[in-house]
C-alpha cells in the first residue's frame, strides 16, 4: 500500500515539537510495511497544494492522508481530480459541528513505548542539572493561551506559600527523543489546557509512569481513570495545588499498563489506521 501524507506541521530546527506526533505516526505505519511519502509545508498552503499535485501526477498512491482540516481543504480538489481517496485527520480545534460524523472514526495518537520508558529520577536529574526542588513540568508552551500557563503559575505559587520548594518548568524546545528524560526527572507533569483532543504529553507521561495532574479536558478523564499516581482537578489554583501535593505521596505506576490496556501504544494505533485505510479502499484487513 502506498500512502501520500500531507501536513502543515513537521519538526524543524528550533521547533523540534512542531508536528512531531505526525512524524511518529508515519514512522509507525512504515514499520507495518506501508510505503509512506510525505509532503509538508508550514503556512505555504499554495506550495503544499502544488507539491501534492506534482506528487500525485508523478507517482501512483492508493490514498492521501491529510493531517489537519486546513491541509485537507487545500488539497481536496487535487485528490478529487486524480481520483485518489482522501482521509483527513482532525486534531481537535480544526473540526466543528456535526457534519460528516457518520463517516468519522476516533483514533487517538499512540505513544512509542520503546522510546517512552522511565529511567531513574536521580540519573535523569543529573543529566539535566536539576537540584532537589519539587519540579512541576508544564506540558505546553507558555505563550500559547490555550495551554493556560497562568493557572499553572498560580498553583505553584500556592505550593510555595505552603512552604514547598517547588519549581514550574515548561517543556519547551526539547528534542522529542529527550522528552522521556524530562518526564522521568519531573516530580509531576501538569496539564491545565483550556482545549485539547487527546493530549500526547499525558500519554507520554503515563508511558513513563510519571505522576500526572490535569484538568478534565479532551479525553484526559478517560486516560487517567484508575491510574494511581494521577489526579484530576478543576480550573482553580487551589484544586491544582492540592492535586500536585497528593500525587507526590501517591502510589507509583499504573500509567504504562493503562496505555497498553487502551491500545494506545503506537503499534496498536498504526494497525487501526491500516485497517481504516483498507476499509476506505474496499480491501480486507490482513
Amino acid at each position: 500500500m502506498r500512502v501520500l501524507h500531507v501536513s502543515n506541521m513537521w519538526p524543524a530546527p528550533g521547533m523540534p515539537h512542531f508536528g512531531v506526533f505526525v512524524e511518529a505516526q508515519i514512522d509507525s505505519l512504515r514499520r507495518l510495511g506501508i510505503t509512506c511519502e510525505v509532503v509538508h509545508a508550514r503556512r505555504d498552503y499554495l506550495g503544499l497544494r502544488r507539491r501534492t499535485r506534482e506528487a500525485l501526477e508523478s507517482d501512483a498512491f492508493d490514498l492521501v492522508h491529510a493531517h489537519f482540516g486546513y491541509t485537507a481543504a487545500v488539497v481536496a480538489d487535487v485528490c478529487s481530480r486524480s481520483r485518489t481517496p482522501l482521509l483527513v485527520s482532525y486534531c481537535g480545534g480544526d473540526i466543528n459541528g456535526e457534519e460528516g460524523r457518520e463517516r468519522t472514526e476516533i483514533i487517538p495518537n499512540g505513544v512509542d513505548l520503546d522510546c517512552f520508558v522511565r529511567t531513574s529520577r536521580d540519573r535523569a536529574r543529573a543529566r539535566l542539572g536539576w537540584d532537589d526542588a519539587v519540579v512541576v513540568l508544564f506540558g505546553g508552551r507558555r505563550l500559547d493561551p490555550t495551554k493556560n500557563y497562568r493557572l499553572a503559575e498560580a498553583a505553584v505559587q500556592q505550593l510555595t506559600a505552603r512552604g514547598m520548594q517547588a519549581k514550574l518548568i515548561p517543556l519547551e524546545g526539547v528534542p522529542h527523543d529527550q522528552v522521556p528524560v524530562w518526564l522521568s526527572a519531573a516530580d509531576v507533569v501538569l496539564l491545565t489546557s483550556l482545549r485539547e483532543g487527546s493530549p500526547n504529553i499525558v500519554k507520554e507521561a503515563m508511558a513513563c509512569d510519571s505522576p500526572v495532574v490535569a484538568v478534565p479536558v479532551g479525553d484526559v478523564a478517560w486516560l487517567l481513570e484508575g491510574v494511581a499516581n494521577s489526579r484530576l482537578c478543576s480550573y482553580d489554583p487551589k484544586s491544582v495545588a492540592d492535586g500536585i501535593a497528593k500525587v507526590l505521596t501517591a502510589e507509583s505506576g499504573g500509567g504504562r499498563e493503562k496505555i497498553r490496556a487502551l491500545g494506545l501504544d503506537s503499534d496498536s494505533v498504526a494497525r487501526k489506521l491500516e485497517a481504516l485505510y483498507l476499509k476506505i479502499l474496499g480491501r480486507a484487513s490482513p
